[in-house]
């Protein structure tokens, strides 16, 4: 990473170019397609994006990414559970993150990389944000049976924790309601059954500075993830269905770089996590509507996460993000 110039991150949102990971005889409607050249040489906190002058680093996970200024379509890197990112590594503009744990965000052309280096929980994502687009996938003018389709390849070089994961999340504001959030989240790599047996949760997130929001709603966040059955069996498809050319979830200690993961959410996956997610709705007041058409895709993460309790260091490379509707 040494030899890289310094360059700013650029929007990555294009639609309609044909990537080679979206799955033919498929009509598609791309949200986000990132095959080449962007984001850049290397991550910078700020950039300019249509004409405005972008922060390009946000904390807070799921919450920092929908009501933050990631409402322009981009890149951009976020943490949370651990100490805020405060500037650049080594003495380059080559890696942005905390001098003290060792943990950043970095890019380069169609790669991303993450390195976390904490405890509890804490994570480092690439949040593609397909705000500037109005996402709706699964929107009426998309037929009878349109699905989100999202794509990734990973990469895991170092892990010294217990327990970790990957992953690839949907992030959707309910628009026919109050703006609640529901974030559908995909496993790529699951080391020491982190996961087991998480399914639902739900969080609410009015202990945050009120700052971050731009919604006057204190914006509860359900989310769901997969059930984990005895690796290497791969997860129950109740939110998603895992694509052929998916690797289905890694449980090595170590992932080789470019192993391919791709899901389908249809209508029946975004049901089942809006029915699973009523649980919430009594602590925190969430309470989603089943119209399926009315929810807009608030971007993407692909990221790493330690487990709870647990004390690590995971590094990881995410790469060739393909976000888009297929009808």
């Amino acid at each position: 990473m040494k030899s890289l110039k310094a360059a700013v991150v650029t929007c990555a949102l294009l639609v309609g170019v044909v990537a080679q990971a979206t799955p033919a005889q498929a009509t598609t409607r791309y949200w986000y397609n990132n095959p080449g050249s962007n984001p850049g040489a290397n991550y910078l906190p700020h950039t300019t994006i249509n004409g405005q002058s972008v922060q390009t680093y946000y904390q807070y996970g799921v919450w920092g990414n929908v009501s933050s200024g990631a409402s322009v379509s981009g890149d951009y890197c976020n943490t949370y559970n651990m100490t805020p990112f405060s500037g650049y590594l080594d003495g380059n503009p080559y890696y942005y993150g905390d001098a003290t744990s060792r943990s950043y965000c970095y890019a380069q052309g169609s790669i991303w990389g993450t390195n976390v280096n904490g405890s509890n929980g804490a994570g480092a994502q690439h949040f593609a944000s397909t705000q500037g687009a109005s996402a709706y996938p699964w929107a009426t003018s998309f037929g009878a049976n349109p699905s989100l389709y999202m794509f990734s390849k990973l990469g895991v070089t170092t892990n010294t924790s217990s327990q970790a994961w990957a992953y690839l999340c949907a992030d959707l504001i309910d628009t026919l309601g109050v703006g609640d959030i529901l974030e559908i989240c995909a496993d790529e790599w699951d080391w020491g059954q982190k996961n087991s047996p998480d399914i639902v949760g739900c969080f609410n997130p009015t202990f945050l500075p009120p700052a971050l929001y731009v919604k006057p709603t204190a914006l509860p966040v359900a989310w769901v993830e997969p059930a984990n059955s005895a690796p290497p069996k791969p997860y129950a498809p109740r939110y998603f269905e895992e694509r052929p050319q998916s690797s289905n979830t890694v449980t090595t200690k170590l992932v080789t770089r470019g192993t391919p993961f791709s899901v389908d959410i249809t209508k029946t996956h975004l049901l089942n996590a809006i029915a699973d997610s009523a649980s919430c709705n009594a602590s925190y007041g969430t309470n989603f509507s089943t119209k399926t058409w009315g929810y807009r895709l608030m971007g993407v993460e692909d990221g790493l996460e330690l487990g709870a309790g647990v004390t690590g260091r995971v590094n990881g490379v995410e790469e060739g993000l393909v976000v888009a509707t297929l009808y």
